[in-house]
């Protein structure tokens, strides 16, 4: 009994000397310190790997400082212990399509369903393939020829993903006529 009861007070004690720790580094990073922010994030992910706000604020600040790689692993680490949060799925498409990693970038997107502002950056990330893709067919013979020849896996191969793309006849009024179409998702 007494030792539950001391074990208790210790863990007490922890907690509120990491919610202490919290909202200095919450601090440091309103004021622009990410640094700071990060370095009291750390103390906290010493004690409890899984806690939440420590991993946020730390992901913030990654953001911040154009830490992407690292990022990854944090926002990996968030999405284990909450794989439902949108806004996880869209940070981790942010962070991978400023790595250059698009087709990772997209599934992330797409993984973030509704959450404000996803489609627009789907619709950007999209449109920023293509302008990549047709620069590289205009500059890159083997891309180009492999380009001609399959589309789909030439744009695979260099990590791209694009939306599906059919070419089925289109109906409009009583004329048949061929139109490009993305299928929904």
């Amino acid at each position: 009994m007494k030792a539950r009861l001391v074990k208790e007070r210790v863990e007490s004690t922890q907690a509120k000397e990491w919610a202490a720790e919290l909202l200095i580094a919450e601090r440091a990073a309103r004021c622009g310190d990410a640094a700071r922010a990060l370095a009291g994030t750390d103390r906290i992910l010493a004690g409890d790997p899984s806690h939440l706000g420590a991993l946020e604020l730390r992901a913030k600040c990654q953001w911040q400082l154009n830490q992407h790689e690292p990022l990854l692993g944090t926002l990996r680490t968030m999405l284990t212990i909450n794989p439902y949060e949108p806004g996880y799925h869209a940070l981790m498409g942010s962070a991978l399509q400023c790595l250059g990693r698009y087709g990772e970038a997209v599934q992330a997107y797409e993984r973030a369903g509704d959450s404000p502002g996803c489609e627009e950056m789907l619709a950007d990330l999209h449109a920023w393939q293509a302008r990549l893709i047709a620069e590289m067919v205009a500059t890159d013979e083997t891309f180009r020829a492999h380009y001609r020849r399959d589309p789909r896996s030439a744009c695979a191969a260099h990590g791209f993903r694009l939306p599906e793309v059919s070419t089925a006849p289109v109906i409009v009024g009583r004329s048949e006529r061929v139109g490009l179409y993305t299928r929904p998702s």
